[in-house]
């Protein structure tokens, strides 16, 4: 979709409330009077679940998705123990304890197989705890509702997506996101999209309140664990993740232990009565240790919150709201590392923002390209977010800069080194794939984050002794692309580049990391013995990190080869080997729009399709660097 995340979601909570609404009036649709007693648990109901939903963005950006995925597996083991203390359920037979246990397994294998459960220290485990307990006590609380407040399904879901909304858009404007719906009538095809997810949204919400209320609260989790599970199977399925053996077992465990699960009974029946006035059954008994419990959590996260910050000064203040309530990552309009512009910007100071188009490689052109712009023009560049796994010296978070209307592009010129001129505020739309936008010294700024170098580190242990060269295979969508607007580099390329290596430097040791290893590991010139392919579940931005730690690259089509070359051996004085016919220069989207100079620096070797350097050279490229 061509909408932000958070006005899309607002959107789509709106869409339920207007179709309940106006079902209600024509009679289609049966919702109960709006009285207290109906109104004030979904109002709380809603404080957790944005609570969670905010818990759980914190924890991704502190820590990794599997890192989620493994906590957000074990909730059933907390669920199950508030269920029977709170909620008057029998204690979990044998058979249901071995299960939950299994999918705690199952969760745990896969991320340790897919080599990125890492933490980002105290703070990462704090974010994620947090999310832990308060979806379990969501879970808790959602069931409550079912068995303490009598009303329609109706009513359930449009007082769930009511409360959620105002705050959805809240949390919307606090990340600066546009709510235009120009994209929506420019395009009919987003409207239909939205329209239909829409729709599906609401009919989520009520298939999940009607499982809720037939369902225990444990057994409630542990189909929502195994939905989110058959999700990530059906993503290695259709998108060919390239999951290890070892990894698609651990998943198929993870649902095993959902399939086993058998739900507890209530202590017991004869002790619950009907519902009258909405709290005379058994777990009414609790109805308070339940309010003491979720008053007192929101209590002390709040507290842990505030407190993690130390100094209580307006400066602290400042940065701890930035912290949390992130919007933009700013980079100052100098390069000066002293100067970090911690305080809230006054009205005077201009704004360079970038959205991020495309994926890892583009994101990297784009934040270096823009920080340059920024620089050069006493402006403070700013972006949605980092490119994950990644960090920029001298960044700061900040929530109060306004996306301003102004917009400007590149007109197409997309790997061109434009000039550019900026009268106040203005959104940069553009890809600025050349180098010669960057600031002095920027490989120094961008660094992996301390997980990543772990992994890629001991990716290449084994060949700690010999002298690696990454290289980088862009196979998937390029090599179909063949003749159209970019060109694969045929077989001769790779055996001239690796004859290269191989008569230069002795104990030579090359590292591929590519989209498709399967396609590596078939091709007869990485078929030998000096030939390393990484084959993993491994994050784009690992094997981006495995090639830049090599002593020298070769790279063959996108922007991301060329970073793992350009934080790479570039940063290093290694030498750097291209595709000089990677652009299709007749083609319109490169026609006028490519200059080859300002995207490919003049110390990095051009090789021909044939295997052969497209000019004499007989010197290292250190030699050849200007000092």
């Amino acid at each position: 979709m061509a909408l932000p995340s958070g006005f899309l979601a607002s959107l789509q909570f709106l869409f339920a409330v207007i179709a309940i609404a106006v079902g209600h009036v024509f009679g289609f649709i049966n919702v109960d009077p709006l009285t207290p007693d109906v109104v004030y648990p979904y109002m709380k109901y809603c404080v957790l679940f944005l609570l969670g939903v905010y818990s759980n963005m914190q924890s991704l950006a502190q820590s990794s998705v599997d890192t989620v995925i493994v906590f957000r597996s074990s909730t059933p083991l907390l669920v199950c123990l508030m269920d029977v203390t709170l909620m008057g359920r029998a204690n979990p037979s044998k058979r249901s304890m071995l299960a939950m246990l299994c999918m705690v397994l199952g969760a745990t294998l896969y991320v340790l197989s897919d080599s990125q459960f890492k933490m980002g220290g105290i703070k990462a485990y704090f974010w994620v705890l947090t999310y832990f307990v308060i979806i379990s006590l969501e879970m808790i609380f959602g069931k409550k509702i079912t068995f303490s407040v009598k009303c329609t399904l109706a009513t359930s879901v449009l007082l769930t997506n009511l409360f959620t909304l105002p705050a959805m858009l809240l949390l919307s404007a606090a990340r600066g996101e546009s709510w235009s719906l120009d994209p929506l009538f420019d395009n009919p095809a987003y409207m239909w999209v939205l329209v239909l997810s829409s729709i599906a949204g609401t009919g989520i919400g009520f298939s999940s309140w009607w499982c809720r209320s037939l369902l225990s609260a444990t057994s409630f989790t542990v189909v929502g664990i195994c939905n989110k599970i058959l999700t990530v199977i059906l993503n290695i399925m259709v998108w060919d993740k390239h999951a290890s053996p070892f990894g698609t077992c651990s998943l198929l465990i993870c649902l095993a232990g959902g399939i086993a699960y058998q739900q507890a009974p209530l202590v017991a029946k004869a002790d619950i009565d009907k519902v009258v006035g909405g709290t005379r059954m058994r777990m009414g008994n609790n109805s308070k240790k339940l309010h003491y419990v979720l008053v007192g959590a929101i209590i002390t996260y709040t507290w842990l919150v505030r407190s993690s910050h130390g100094p209580r000064d307006k400066l602290a203040e400042y940065n701890a709201f930035t912290l949390y309530r992130r919007k933009f990552v700013c980079i100052p309009p100098t390069p000066s590392e002293t100067e970090t512009l911690l305080l809230p910007p006054d009205e005077k100071t201009k704004f360079l923002h970038h959205g991020f188009e495309g994926r890892l490689g583009n994101q990297l052109f784009e934040c270096a390209s823009a920080a340059g712009l920024g620089a050069l023009h006493g402006m403070q560049t700013c972006f949605p977010y980092l490119p994950d796994g990644i960090t920029y010296e001298g960044s700061v978070l900040t929530s109060n800069v306004k996306l301003p209307d102004r917009k400007m592009d590149e007109n197409g010129k997309y790997a061109t080194h434009n000039q550019f001129s900026f009268h106040g505020d203005t959104l940069l739309v553009a890809f600025l794939q050349s180098y010669k936008y960057f600031l002095p010294g920027v490989q120094r700024k961008i660094r992996f984050k301390a997980n990543v170098l772990e992994v890629a580190t001991k990716v290449l242990r084994p060949f700690s002794s010999k002298t690696k060269v990454g290289i980088h295979v862009r196979e998937r969508h390029t090599h179909e692309m063949s003749n159209n607007w970019l060109r694969f580099p045929p077989d001769s390329y790779f055996e001239g580049a690796l004859s290269y290596f191989r008569n230069k430097y002795d104990n030579v040791q090359f590292v591929v990391a590519s989209d498709n290893p399967n396609w590596c590991s078939e091709q007869s010139f990485f078929q030998s013995a000096d030939v390393h392919i990484v084959i993993g579940s491994y994050a784009p931005v690992v094997d981006m990190a495995v090639l830049a730690a090599c002593d020298h690259n070769i790279i063959t089509v996108g922007s991301f080869g060329w970073w793992t070359a350009f934080l790479g051996a570039d940063a290093k004085g290694g030498e750097v080997v291209y595709f000089d016919s990677e652009f299709v220069m007749d083609h319109p989207i490169n026609k006028g729009n490519v200059v080859v100079a300002d995207f490919y620096p003049s110390e990095w070797i051009p090789m021909g399709g044939g295997g052969e350097e497209t000019f004499s050279n007989t010197e290292t490229l250190s030699e050849r660097r200007p000092q």
